[in-house]
């Protein structure tokens, strides 16, 4: 329990804002990066070439909170101060000379617990939302493949009916088939729209992709710190995360591209909204030089790709048969994988059942 006040000087308030706002419990630089902590000992970052520490960095940036402002401490001792002693006083250039001393005992910026489960949840979210997605593209391709034999079978009926000579036989042979025809192509309708497929299990929430979006454009911001992303940037990254170079792959250059378009052809296949500023941050002829977390976010909607599942995402559709597709992105993949590695995949077991369990370990003679 802190002691009473004892002492309403706007120093010692001043000091005592300071300590408060240094007994927020978070994670600095150090903590954050150190082994154990939020990364498995084989994973810690480091300044070697591949040690991924410029990496990281960005990552920590997009997720602390700096200290308090220097002026904002003191304004609110001077508040306390002047409703102690009912007076309006302005801190005097004596006191404003002590705080700024005082001020380098803020803290640095740290990565708060609130903070830290937000993101985590995001991820967990989006890499949701990113299989509910591929369970869904799955689906649609399987009904399109149905259709598509049920319509070749149709066409391979009427052209035999065709070449057959007709007659009372052959007539009422050619009226049967009709109607086989007609059953067939109802089964087939019945098994692309089977009321009694089991769908897969959508997310809590629709907005996991988007989340995720926004937290990438923090971590990639963080490398220039202008609430905007460049090309240069987004490649650096890439060349990080999966090597020099990898940012010139044909599928990557074409995402991009894309990224960093504003021709109008782009624009119709995503809405323009009305806080859009027409040309701003543009280079040449529709190639942007550098886009906002609105453009970056309408960007990845655009730009999503299929590709055949992992494991985690198998427990999103049919138990008897998994998934094969989830949506990916190859912006968003690496820090969604950085991110869920952090937490367990299933979570512990209750501490009585560790300690039950625990014993039995312990008291096996083998």
């Amino acid at each position: 329990t802190p002691p009473p006040f004892t002492d309403t000087t706007v120093e010692t308030l001043y000091t005592r804002a300071i300590h408060r706002s240094a007994s927020v419990l978070g994670l600095d630089k150090p903590s954050y990066l150190r082994r154990g902590v939020l990364f498995p000992p084989t994973a810690v970052p480091d300044r070697t070439p591949n040690g991924h520490m410029a990496l990281m960095d960005c990552v920590f940036h997009a997720l602390s909170s700096p200290p308090p402002e220097t002026r904002s401490l003191l304004d609110e001792a001077m508040r306390l101060s002047n409703a102690t002693y009912g007076t309006a006083k302005r801190p005097s250039i004596q006191e404003e000379r002590t705080v700024q001393v005082m001020g380098n005992a803020r803290g640095k910026p740290r990565i708060l617990l609130p903070d830290l489960l937000i993101a985590l949840a995001v991820c967990r979210l989006a890499e949701w939302d990113l299989g509910y997605r591929g369970c869904l593209e799955e689906r649609r391709l399987e009904r399109e493949r149905r259709r598509k034999l049920m319509q070749e079978s149709l066409i391979q009926l009427e052209s035999t009916m065709n070449v057959m000579e007709g007659g009372e036989e052959q007539e009422e042979e050619d009226g049967n088939g009709k109607d086989r025809e007609k059953e067939e192509g109802d089964g087939c309708d019945r098994d692309v729209t089977s009321p009694t497929e089991q769908e897969p299990t959508p997310p809590p929430r629709s907005d996991g992709l988007l989340l995720a979006s926004l937290l990438a454009f923090r971590i990639y911001d963080g490398y220039q710190r202008q609430n905007t992303v460049t090309r240069d940037t987004l490649q650096r990254f890439l060349s990080d995360v999966h090597g020099e170079e990898s940012y010139k792959a044909p599928a990557v250059k074409q995402c991009l591209d894309e990224l960093f378009t504003a021709a109008d052809a782009a624009e119709k296949s995503v809405p323009r909204l009305a806080s859009d500023a027409p040309g701003t941050g543009a280079i040449g002829s529709g190639v942007l030089g550098a886009i906002d977390a609105e453009k970056f976010m309408r960007g990845i909607h655009a730009t999503m790709a299929f590709l055949p599942s992992s494991v985690s995402n198998t427990a999103l559709c049919e138990k008897n048969r998994p998934s094969s597709l989830t949506a990916s992105h190859i912006l968003l993949d690496w820090i969604l994988i950085v991110f869920n590695c952090m937490l367990p995949r299933v979570l512990p077991p209750p501490p009585k059942v560790a300690a039950h369990h625990l014993r039995i370990v312990n008291s096996d003679p083998i």
